[in-house]
C-alpha cells in the first residue's frame, strides 16, 4: 500500500500549475494505485477538515495559498466584529459582524478574502469552523418557542447560541 504523505500531497498542489484538481487528477498526478484510491481519498478529506488544503467549486482541492482563503484563529472584540490571526504568517484579517457565521472567540476558522477593500487592511468572512475553542460555556437559557436561546456569560464568545426543542437536557429559564 502505497498512499502519499501529507506533506507529499502538499508539495504536489503546491507545485502543480493546473490550480484546483479532483482528487483523481492529484491520485494520477501522485502515481496511486487504483486500489489505494478510496483510502487517498480519506486522507484529502482529512486534510479538509484540519484546513490544510481547500475543497473548492466543482469539488477540486487546493492549497489555501492559492486561493483567496486563509486559516487562522479568530477573536472577536467587544463590538461584535471579530479578526483573524492567520495560521501562517501575515497580516491580521478583519471580519464584519455579519461575516462571523457561528465562530466564536478563538475558533480556528477558514475565512474567504472579500474583495471590498478597507482602509486599514484586508476584510474576510467566515465560511467554516476548523475547530472549537470552547467545548462548553456558561451561559443564560431562555425558553422561546419554537426553541431555546442560550446568552454566554462571556460576550467575547459571540450571540446568542440556539438550542433545538428536545435538546435542552436539564436547562430551565434563567
Amino acid at each position: 500500500v502505497k498512499i502519499p504523505g501529507e506533506e507529499q500531497v502538499l508539495d504536489y498542489l503546491r507545485s502543480s500549475r493546473r490550480g484546483p484538481q479532483k482528487a483523481k487528477e492529484i491520485a494520477k498526478g501522485l502515481s496511486v494505485s487504483r486500489r489505494d484510491f478510496p483510502t487517498f481519498r480519506q486522507s484529502l478529506k482529512d486534510l479538509v477538515m484540519h484546513g490544510r488544503i481547500c475543497l473548492v467549486k466543482g469539488q477540486r482541492y487546493v492549497v489555501p495559498e492559492k486561493t483567496n482563503r486563509i486559516v487562522g484563529r479568530i477573536g472577536l472584540t467587544r463590538k461584535g466584529d471579530a479578526f483573524v490571526r492567520p495560521d501562517k504568517a501575515g497580516q491580521e484579517i478583519f471580519v464584519p459582524s455579519g461575516a462571523i457565521d457561528s465562530a466564536m472567540d478563538g475558533d480556528k476558522v477558514v475565512l474567504r478574502l472579500e474583495d471590498r477593500s478597507r482602509r486599514r487592511g484586508p476584510v474576510g468572512r467566515v465560511i467554516k469552523v476548523l475547530a472549537r475553542a470552547h467545548e462548553t460555556l456558561v451561559g443564560v437559557y431562555h425558553v422561546t418557542r419554537p426553541f431555546g436561546v442560550v446568552e454566554p456569560n462571556n460576550r467575547r464568545l459571540g450571540r446568542k447560541i440556539l438550542i433545538a426543542q428536545g435538546m435542552e437536557g436539564a436547562a430551565s429559564e434563567g
